[in-house]
C-alpha cells in the first residue's frame, strides 16, 4: 500500500457533525444557518485509522471543526477505538465546555484525551472553567468575550493578502468534513475546494491526486493562488502544533 502522502499528515481534524449547541447564539458561525443535520459516518472514521495504522500513525487526532464533540454520544467510543490501534496518537478536541464538568474531564482523561482547547463565552463561564482540575490534560483557554467572536464567514469578502507565508495545508493537517469530504482547511466553510469524499476512496488516493500535488508543494513555496488562499495569511501546520503542546 503506497502511503508516502499520509505519512506526512501531523494533525487530522474529525468533523464528527454540524451540530453546535452555541450556534444560535453566534451569528458569525457558518453553522448558525444550518438546516440539515449531518454525522460523519463511524465507518468513514475506522476506515481512516485503519489507513493511519499502516504508518504507525503518532500525530493528533482532533474531534472538531465547526463543531462541538462533547455533544456526540460515540466520543468516548471513537477515543477507546482510537487508542487501541494508533497507541503513540494523541487525542484532542476544542469545545465550547458548556458540557465541561469535573466528572467529565476526569472520564476524557480516563479515555485517553490528551489536549483540550475551551472558546469561552463570558466571563462566568471563564471562572466556572478555571475550577475544573485537568490532571494531566493539557489545556488551553481562548477569550471570546473579550476579543470578539470569530467571523469566518467573512473570509471570502476579504480583500487578497497575497501573501507569500509558507503554509502546510493539505500537507501536514487535513480537514475531514461531518459529510466525509476532504477539504482545503477549516476557513473553506463553504466547501469550495473539495478534493475528494472518502464513502468510496482512501485518504491516500485522494492526496496522490495531482492537483492535491500541485497544491501542497505550492503552499508550502508561499504559492497561495487559490482564491481563498489570497485572501489569507494563516499558516497552517506551524502554530497548531504549538497551540495543543502548550500548558
Amino acid at each position: 500500500m503506497n502511503v508516502k502522502n499520509i505519512e506526512t499528515l501531523r494533525v487530522i481534524y474529525f468533523e464528527l457533525s454540524n451540530i453546535c449547541n452555541y450556534a444560535y447564539m453566534h451569528k458569525k458561525c457558518p453553522l448558525y444557518n444550518a438546516t440539515e443535520k449531518i454525522i460523519l459516518s463511524t465507518k468513514i472514521i475506522k476506515k481512516i485509522i485503519k489507513e493511519l495504522e499502516c504508518i504507525n500513525y503518532s500525530g493528533y487526532i482532533a474531534f472538531h471543526n465547526y463543531n462541538e464533540p462533547l455533544i456526540d454520544p460515540r466520543l468516548f467510543y471513537l477515543t477507546k477505538y482510537i487508542k487501541s490501534i494508533l497507541v503513540n496518537a494523541k487525542i484532542g478536541l476544542l469545545t465550547n465546555g458548556f458540557y465541561l464538568t469535573q466528572d467529565l474531564t476526569d472520564e476524557l482523561y480516563e479515555y485517553g484525551i490528551d489536549v483540550i482547547g475551551i472558546s469561552l463565552y463570558s466571563k462566568e463561564e471563564e471562572e466556572r472553567l478555571c475550577q475544573i482540575q485537568f490532571r494531566h490534560i493539557k489545556v488551553s483557554f481562548y477569550d471570546l468575550y473579550s476579543n470578539g467572536l470569530d467571523n469566518r464567514k467573512k473570509i471570502y469578502e476579504r480583500e487578497h493578502i497575497n501573501s507569500t507565508l509558507p503554509c502546510y495545508s493539505l500537507l501536514s493537517e487535513i480537514v475531514i468534513r461531518c459529510t466525509g469530504d476532504v477539504d482545503l482547511c477549516c476557513q473553506d466553510w463553504d466547501f469550495r475546494h473539495i478534493f475528494g469524499n472518502l464513502k468510496n476512496t482512501s485518504l491516500e488516493e485522494i492526496l496522490s491526486t495531482a492537483e492535491v500535488q500541485v497544491l501542497r508543494r505550492d503552499l508550502k513555496q508561499g504559492r497561495r493562488y487559490l482564491d481563498l488562499c489570497r485572501r489569507c495569511n494563516w499558516q497552517r501546520g506551524i502554530d497548531y502544533q504549538f497551540e495543543l503542546t502548550k500548558n
